[in-house]
């Protein structure tokens, strides 16, 4: 098969994903000897990349340009989160063999988005569309331990906590604590405080302004869910929601 690639419009892609990886800005030196490349050569690209408006120049150095602000914004939007998520969740459930769930806050509640079921004939899990109480879900806990003073504020003011098993916290004092054993954390487990025998791990995802506004998690049996596996299924869980909030643009 003939190799249709134009090697300077692979070298300017090159140059613009090195530069969204790097927390500041390069100049052409550093930018070439980073890729290999004849500094010439980034020289060429660069400038033609600013006169695009995909880097803009500051001094000596280069960094990403506004216009790809707008087009980020438009390949985002053509995505829904469920479309953006789905790869994550099946890797969850392929690492765990648990089902995994993308879920967001909606009022007071923890609202399931999407599932992706476990490969398991027994398995504990809720339908999309499925609303669960934020103080005893993990994903719900998630959210929350992560979203501003304002919607943490708002959440818990008037908040029921209802007692769905022995372990569920049931005072304001409690949850508080626990929100903030989960944002040290990292992820939020749920304790068989909604469901007896079930456990249940989440993430928090950042969107582009940097508000969580999802969780991913998993719901299995505690049989199979066991506390020595919480370590490990929250390295997983915690990385594929890194991957979905850079997707987002966090």
């Amino acid at each position: 098969m003939p190799d249709y690639t134009i090697p300077n419009l692979k070298n300017a892609c090159l140059i613009l994903k090195e530069l969204s990886r790097l927390d500041q800005s390069r100049s052409i030196a550093e930018i070439a000897d980073m890729l290999e490349l004849p500094r010439t050569t980034a020289l060429r690209i660069l400038y033609t990349l600013e006169q695009e408006g995909f880097v803009k120049k500051q001094g000596k150095n280069f960094s990403l340009g506004a216009t790809l602000i707008a087009l980020g914004s438009r390949a985002l939007s053509r995505f829904s989160i469920r479309e953006m998520a789905s790869s994550h969740l099946r890797t969850i459930t392929e690492y765990t063999n648990e089902t995994s769930q993308l879920v967001t806050l909606t009022a007071d509640k923890a609202l399931i988005l999407d599932v992706f079921a476990s490969p398991h004939p027994l398995s504990a899990h809720s339908k999309p569309g499925t609303l669960a109480d934020v103080h005893c879900s993990a994903s719900g806990k998630a959210i929350l331990a992560f979203a501003s003073a304002e919607t943490q504020k708002d959440v818990l003011h008037g908040l029921t906590l209802n007692k769905r098993t022995e372990k569920t916290i049931t005072t304001r004092k409690g949850l508080i604590s626990e929100l903030k054993k989960v944002f040290d954390q990292g992820y939020a487990i749920d304790e068989e405080e909604y469901h007896e025998g079930v456990r249940c791990l989440a993430a928090p995802v950042l969107d582009s302004a940097g508000v969580t506004t999802y969780a991913l998690g998993i719901t299995a049996s505690c049989k199979r869910f066991t506390k020595n596996k919480i370590e490990e299924y929250a390295d997983v869980v915690m990385r594929q929601a890194k991957a979905l909030s850079e997707t987002l643009g966090a």
